[in-house]
């Protein structure tokens, strides 16, 4: 995840290549739980499962890559280029989007279930209002993350926005899980919760894999890091060094404390 700067992870690849490795090992998993849900695994089913595993992880550690992409660069934050920061917050921003509408999709697809419409007015429900949430909750989730990263060390700020990010997965788990129970309730039929757990697995439990390696990669950049930002300004990157005593960047003006830290530890 990243190039290979001073101040990064001492054996960083080999670190995110184990974890990558696992990850595909815990898709695997999920699949064949999916396909046991739904009947059996055979020998085709098998090689089918590795399959899709394969492309489920690259699409994971690709979301995983620019999600950790402003975070990897070492530098203050008006070094980084906005291209980095953009693809960043965006990949934050669609991981929320998507956790929202997949709530959105399971209560219209049981409400229509359970009153027994089909067709047409299902579709464009379904459709308008996927429209309207997906843009409503990239512009909204980006505002909320924008101004969430703006505010100290972004390594800390990414890794403590992805723990919330893994958080909202198990709140999205438990909300479909919830409205599954209540669909059998309703509909008196068991088969319901087996497809909402079908239905869940995939995205729910993907984005939770996905955002658990960001937490532990980002938590060892920020302690890796830390000692960058103890005679660098985090907002323009320079170099305060020659005097710890300062309280303020010489060069943008931005209130620094690092020098601090240093006197005090010493």
């Amino acid at each position: 995840m990243g190039s290979g700067e001073s101040f990064g992870i001492a054996g960083k690849w080999k670190g995110v290549l184990s974890y990558w490795f696992l990850q595909w090992v815990l898709l695997c998993l999920a699949l064949v739980l999916l396909v046991s849900l739904g009947g059996g695994m055979t020998l085709d089913g098998a090689v089918a499962v590795s399959i899709a595993a394969t492309v489920w992880a690259g699409l994971i550690s690709f979301g995983q890559l620019a999600f950790v992409l402003d975070a990897d660069k070492v530098g203050g934050a008006r070094e980084v280029g906005r291209l980095r920061r953009g693809i960043s917050r965006l990949a934050a921003s669609l991981l929320a989007t998507l956790l929202c509408l997949h709530i959105w999709w399971l209560i219209i697809g049981l409400g229509f279930e359970a009153a027994g419409v089909y067709g047409d007015p299902f579709t464009v429900i379904l459709l308008g209002g996927t429209g309207i949430c997906f843009v409503g909750g990239l512009v909204g989730w980006s505002m909320v993350f924008w101004g969430f990263l703006a505010k100290g060390r972004r390594e800390e700020r990414y890794a403590l926005l992805a723990k919330r990010l893994l958080l909202g997965t198990g709140v999205c788990a438990g909300c479909c899980l919830a409205l599954g129970f209540f669909g059998v309730l309703i509909g008196g039929d068991a088969d319901v919760l087996v497809a909402v757990l079908a239905y869940c697995i995939p995205a729910v439990g993907g984005g939770a894999i996905a955002m658990l390696g960001c937490v532990l990669y980002l938590t060892r950049l920020a302690r890796a890091r830390a000692p960058w930002y103890e005679t660098h300004c985090a907002a323009c990157g320079y170099d305060l060094s020659g005097n710890l005593t300062v309280t303020q960047c010489s060069e943008c003006g931005s209130a620094w404390k690092g020098g601090l830290e240093v006197i005090r530890g010493a």
